[in-house]
């Protein structure tokens, strides 16, 4: 079922109580801080696991053709709930993602609380699973050949321990092709 999805064929074919378990895109309008924090812009975020990306736009009619700014989901090292900033608003609930790459901080709020733990519980689940559909597509699909993947030096290390039995003779003489001891 993973593999179906991960190759496109029928994104999502499961039951309606899974999908309703794991909404796979999640948007919704958020409040971005501007820089000081005294004034609030109201943007349109769009989650999306399977792409592995959370997009924001400057309003609803701009998605999905005008992105105002794209994060990665591999690059969000954390989420941050009710983050230490000066000159928040009393009557907003804020969070943070956190970007390991480039490092930044993005911070948001939403009106209420459970509206901001519902985007909390949907990022986390949603960066749990595009870094395991990634990990998966790396390893299906890698042009490299698993001896390239290897480095020279662990396959000479692997070699010479294949070649010596547990007593340290050698098991396999490659001048001669013999099994016996060289």
């Amino acid at each position: 079922e993973v593999i179906k999805r991960i190759l496109g064929s029928k994104l999502y074919e499961a039951d309606e109580e899974k999908e309703a378990d794991f909404a796979w895109e999640y948007q919704g309008f958020v409040e971005r801080p501007a820089s000081m924090g005294i004034t609030t812009a109201r943007r349109w975020l769009k989650l999306n696991p399977i792409d592995g990306t959370l997009i924001e736009y400057k309003c609803k009619e701009d998605c999905p053709n005008k992105p105002y700014r794209i994060i990665p989901l591999h690059t969000v090292s954390n989420i941050v709930q009710d983050p230490k900033r000066w000159l928040l608003k009393k009557n907003l609930w804020y969070w943070e993602i956190e970007q390991s790459y480039p490092q930044k901080k993005h911070t948001m709020c939403t009106h209420n609380q459970k509206c901001r733990q519902e985007w909390i519980r949907k990022l986390t689940e949603a960066r749990y699973y595009s870094r395991m559909i990634n990990g998966l597509k790396n390893m299906l699909f890698s042009s490299v050949p698993l001896s390239k993947r290897i480095k020279t030096a662990d396959l000479d290390s692997v070699t010479s321990s294949l070649n010596e039995n547990t007593y340290g003779e050698k098991s396999f003489c490659s001048e001669t092709g013999n099994v016996n001891k060289c």
